[in-house]
């Protein structure tokens, strides 16, 4: 396995590394063993999508007794409602659902807390107002239940908004062949070498398209600052 540095965060992570949502609701077996052959493979990133707390308590199954050996994400945001995942932008909300994220995994801390699924810059910018859900990462930073704190997020324009706050140690991004022709994507990862921030590929295969996707390729449309492209 090779490693490489996650930005400014000193992290040495695995050029590979793991997402877990494709383990939701596979008999508690399967989750080990996927998380377990990952482990001995040489994988240390995990990222942790969920706040649902049957994937929650599978996870703490997995890596019990692992946890100096791997770098944990969570999302400030992922909550449940219903029995079902769950996006929120309430402070006291998301932090009772991290808070329960931490007591199930068993663990003090995450490695990266990542602001979660941002789209729109009007979404950014109602939880970057005062005593909203970034001034809560920053505490929850401060009390170490957060190592550093990332974005994640589907367009440019939002993640040059975060990085402008300076307290975005990590951007989670979409990087596949589909979203090659997005505007500003070169330019966002330009920022992230400029700043030292490290940068996460989020969906390589295109969710999956690109491992099932046959005929022709099109390429999708993208909306940006209200423009479509």
């Amino acid at each position: 396995m090779h490693y490489g540095k996650l930005g400014r965060t000193g992290f040495e992570v695995s050029r590979i590394s793991i997402g877990t949502e494709h383990l939701y609701g596979q008999p508690r077996d399967t989750v080990c063993q996927v998380i377990h052959q990952a482990v001995e493979a040489g994988v240390n990133y995990f990222d942790l999508v969920f706040s649902l707390p049957d994937y929650l308590d599978d996870m703490r199954a997995a890596f019990q007794g692992l946890r100096d050996r791997v770098l944990l994400t969570a999302h400030l945001g992922s909550t449940a409602k219903n029995g079902q995942y769950n996006q929120s932008r309430n402070a006291a909300q998301c932090e009772r659902f991290f808070l329960d994220l931490l007591r199930r995994l068993d663990t003090g801390y995450v490695d990266v807390l990542f602001l979660h699924n941002f789209n729109s810059l009007k979404d950014w910018d109602q939880v970057a107002r005062p005593g909203k859900v970034l001034d809560l990462a920053l505490r929850l930073r401060s009390e170490g239940k957060a190592r550093c704190l990332g974005i994640s997020a589907h367009y440019p324009d939002v993640v040059h908004k975060a990085v402008e706050t300076g307290h975005v140690d990590v951007v989670m991004f979409p990087i596949n062949l589909f979203g090659h022709a997005m505007p500003g994507r070169q330019q966002l990862q330009d920022l992230c070498l400029q700043h030292d921030i490290g940068l996460v590929a989020m969906k390589p295969f295109g969710g999956g398209k690109l491992l099932t996707q046959r005929g022709t390729f099109r390429v999708p449309k993208y909306q940006t600052a209200g423009q479509a492209f």
